[in-house]
């Protein structure tokens, strides 16, 4: 016999039939027949049919219709949409791949009579019900903003931790420094008013010192075996008592006499060498320039003799290459270092093809291949890739120099200079690691 019904039995069944729960459930919840759960629901009508989910998403537009009914008087049910994100959420839209571009929401009440029984008296009670219409139309997003979408939820999702920079640490590894002091014309003469800058035999020296004890202090951080100086390059002004161009001739603006201009210069270069040696070996290599063909070499030779013993060998920590050819090279690692002093650009250009061919067991030995040179006073870089050669890459580099400008090159309008030193260091089996340039002042007031 089934048990009779009270109201709030009653209550508790309609409140399960608007809540979306199955007859079974029903009847094995509140253990009552099939018989009352469905005279109930025909009270109350077949919320079933109230509650229905439309999805059509076409290639490019489409849209979402979901309606749903619950009484005013009874908690929200679990699809209380109120905004297209719970919309798009229930019906699980990917809003990377679809934008809203229109949102409808409208909403009504319908009241209707629920029939209720308590004991032999039979009543109507009014309840009232919310429907509820959401519509959202879609639109494909274009895949550029679906790609910059997707991008900025991942930044934002990510758990991921920011990559830490590693420890800045004292390179260990052996290196050389490779310091090139190009075009310094010891012995040049300017006049400020003239050409907006001074320049003599005082204030040569006094750069070439600054520039020396900058180059030392920059490397200090590097474990350095090896330091090569390139010495020529037009390190003095003039070859001969005529203060002339020895091709040319052009006539040159000279500080007093040829030797006191060679002796000061050699004195600068043997100072800087004392201290250059002393943080590793030094090895000068003989680079001629088109001002100093003959002077640079004496200088060289002078030095070579300094340091050199009685036997030929070099054991002071200096050694000097002072033989016959213009061109130098050295190798360190897996890295060969040209240098020349080319007049002209089209020689310069050159320089590639004349090394890889002067050269040839240097050059093929080597994995790393740069020319340095001097002469127009600033800087230029020009490189050069071989095609179908794996590696062979070669750069030309034009240094600039510590000099001021004479007045022939400031009449001539070369005056795109940048007053600097370069310098190098290079790894064994990495090649040049590190290029910086040292800059002086005139501290003389």
């Amino acid at each position: 016999m089934a048990r009779r019904l009270n109201e709030q039995d009653e209550t508790a069944i309609l409140n399960d039939i608007f809540n979306g729960l199955t007859w079974k459930e029903i009847m094995e919840k509140h253990r009552v027949s099939n018989t009352v759960v469905a005279r109930l629901r025909k009270q109350v009508g077949s919320p079933e049919k109230a509650d229905r989910q439309t999805v059509e998403l076409g290639e490019t537009a489409g849209s979402v219709d979901v309606e749903v009914r619950h009484p005013t008087d009874k908690p929200p049910r679990w699809l209380d949409i109120k905004n297209p994100e719970e919309l798009l959420a229930r019906c699980q839209v990917d809003i990377s791949v679809w934008e809203v571009t229109n949102c409808r929401v409208s909403s009504s009440e319908v009241t209707m009579k629920l029939r209720k029984q308590i004991g032999e008296v039979r009543t109507d009670v009014p309840q009232t019900y919310t429907n509820t219409h959401v519509t959202v139309t879609l639109r494909r997003r274009k895949v550029a903003e679906r790609a910059v979408l997707g991008f900025c939820e991942k930044l934002l999702t990510s758990k991921n931790k920011p990559p830490v920079a590693p420890k800045a640490r004292i390179r260990k590894d052996t290196v050389l420094l490779e310091w090139c002091p190009y075009d310094q014309h010891h012995g040049m003469l300017a006049w400020g008013p003239e050409v907006d800058e001074n320049y003599d035999l005082a204030i040569s020296q006094e750069f070439f010192a600054q520039a020396v004890d900058k180059v030392i202090n920059t490397a200090a951080p590097y474990t350095i075996g090896q330091i090569v100086i390139p010495i020529g390059q037009d390190w003095f002004h003039t070859n001969d008592p005529t203060n002339t161009t020895p091709m040319a001739k052009h006539h040159l603006d000279v500080e007093g006499r040829l030797l006191k201009v060679y002796e000061t210069g050699y004195w600068a270069m043997f100072r800087a060498i004392e201290k250059l040696r002393q943080v590793a070996p030094v090895h000068i290599m003989w680079v001629p320039g088109n001002h100093d063909p003959e002077t640079s070499y004496y200088l060289v030779r002078a030095l070579a003799a300094h340091y050199m013993d009685l036997d030929g060998s070099y054991k002071r920590g200096v050694t000097c290459d002072y033989s016959p050819r213009s061109r130098k090279v050295y190798a360190w690692g897996n890295s060969c270092i040209g240098f020349s002093h080319p007049v002209g650009k089209g020689a310069w250009e050159k320089q590639r093809g004349i090394f890889s061919e002067v050269f040839r067991q240097e050059w093929a030995a080597a994995k790393f291949h740069e020319i340095h040179t001097g002469h127009l006073h600033k800087v230029m870089e020009f490189g050069f890739m071989q095609a179908d050669t794996l590696g062979s890459h070669t750069v030309i580099r034009m240094l600039p120099s510590l000099c001021a400008t004479d007045h022939w090159h400031w009449q001539m309008g070369f005056v795109d200079k940048n007053r600097a030193s370069c310098s190098f260091i290079w790894s064994q089996n990495e090649g040049m690691v590190c290029q910086y340039t040292t800059r002086v002042e005139d501290n003389r007031g």
